[in-house]
């Protein structure tokens, strides 16, 4: 397994690399895949190299997984309690008259 810590670009903390924890993860699990190992410098315990970096690793995976969960739920929630409000969401429809409808054209 070829070593990212060494000849590659380095990652100086974790929040540099990745928008979001569901994104860091999936970035980390494309260079697992591809057979590049991760190491970040101030993020110690981030190691993909050992057995204990692994485990943080995949105990990180398992965090983003359950913050993808709650934050469906909450939109479900939401879309619910506004639907027991006859509120709808999104936009409201733009008619041929609008003046920005015809501006484009």
């Amino acid at each position: 397994m070829r070593h990212l810590f060494s000849d590659n670009p380095l990652v100086w903390r974790l929040d540099r690399l990745g928008r979001s924890m569901p994104h860091l993860v999936t970035l980390i699990q494309e260079l697992l895949e591809k057979g590049v190992a991760f190491r970040s410098l101030r993020d110690g315990a981030i190691d993909t190299t050992s057995a204990s970096g692994e485990l943080v690793f995949h105990i990180f995976s398992a965090l983003a997984q359950f913050e993808r969960r709650l934050i469906q739920e909450r939109t479900k929630a939401g879309l619910s309690a506004a639907q027991r409000r006859d509120r709808k969401g999104g936009r409201k429809p733009i008619t041929c008259d609008d003046p920005r409808v015809k501006t484009a054209c």
